[in-house]
């Protein structure tokens, strides 16, 4: 895929200009767990592609961040985590997850987020599950909640992954199971392969210590019960997990921030990185391996 670049100084008419073409992966942030019987937050977008790097020319980037967990409340409802940010380079854009809902009753509880994985539905709502800004391409929706009362017969749905959808609450059970976050996706541009991108788990309520939801693929974050939910793990792109209840809401865990990675063959020259905060990689024999971590700026190929 051919990018457009800003030029970087005046070069002769004709002159020919050198380039590279470069594997590259974008994650937006993960959304937020929803507060109180929540539901996980979804996945930020997954794209994996490649992008021709122009000598001389600048290129743009931003990493989202995480969206914040739905916050703890003296007395229901519970509140809806914040959606993950867009992660961008030059003209490709990984959009952020969708948070968690936040549980409260048949009426107030609160419908996943939209994103690049849908957000989980609130629990004791029967409340659905975001969808996906790009479905099926880098991004699922989010499980359902379902109605119950205080006797623990509720929970939050799981946040959608870039690998599959968040599951529903289980309804099989007395106590119910929360939804648990749908799994991420293997990726391998820097030469060891690890999963992003997955989905938080739901939360609920104290007495149910053994049904909340776990986070997809073990990177997204762990719902509650008579605790806050877990945060999901940082430049994976992945969701929080929804927070517990006891006898009020307690918080959703924040979403994982996104990332940017690029690699090329190490015989092509090296990146000028300026703004945010980078690794240099040496994971992948024969190439130059890049992971941009937070910020915004600018690269260059000099």
């Amino acid at each position: 895929m051919r990018l457009r670049a800003t030029r970087a100084g005046a070069m002769a008419k004709g002159a020919r200009r050198r380039s590279v073409v470069a594997e590259v992966l974008l994650l937006g942030g993960g959304g937020g767990g929803g507060s109180g019987q929540g539901g996980g937050g979804g996945a930020g977008r997954f794209i994996a592609s490649t992008i021709t790097l122009v000598w001389g020319a600048a290129y743009s980037f931003s990493v989202g961040a995480g969206g914040a967990g739905g916050a703890a409340k003296p007395a229901d409802p519970g509140v809806q985590g914040g959606d993950g940010g867009a992660t961008n380079l030059s003209t490709l854009s990984a959009a952020g997850g969708g948070g968690g809902g936040g549980g409260g009753n048949a009426t107030t509880s609160m419908v996943g987020r939209n994103g690049g994985s849908g957000g989980g539905g609130g629990g004791r709502g029967a409340k659905s599950g975001g969808t996906a800004t790009s479905a099926g391409s880098g991004g699922w929706h989010g499980g359902a909640s379902t109605t119950g009362d205080t006797t623990g017969t509720s929970a939050g749905g799981g946040g959608g992954g870039a690998g599959g959808p968040g599951a529903s609450r289980d309804t099989n059970h007395t106590l119910a199971s929360a939804g648990q976050g749908g799994p991420g996706l293997i990726s391998s541009i820097t030469g060891v392969a690890r999963f992003v991108a997955a989905g938080g788990g739901g939360g609920v309520l104290d007495t149910n210590t053994t049904g909340a939801g776990l986070g997809g693929s073990a990177i997204g974050g762990v719902g509650g019960s008579n605790t806050a939910g877990t945060s999901g793990a940082a430049n994976t792109g992945s969701g929080g997990g929804g927070g517990g209840r006891v006898g009020a809401p307690l918080a959703g865990g924040l979403g994982g921030s996104g990332v940017i990675e690029i690699a090329y063959p190490d015989t092509f020259p090296a990146l000028t990185i300026t703004g945010g905060t980078f690794d240099t990689l040496s994971t992948r024999p024969g190439y130059r391996v890049y992971r941009i971590l937070t910020g915004s700026g600018q690269i260059t190929v000099n």
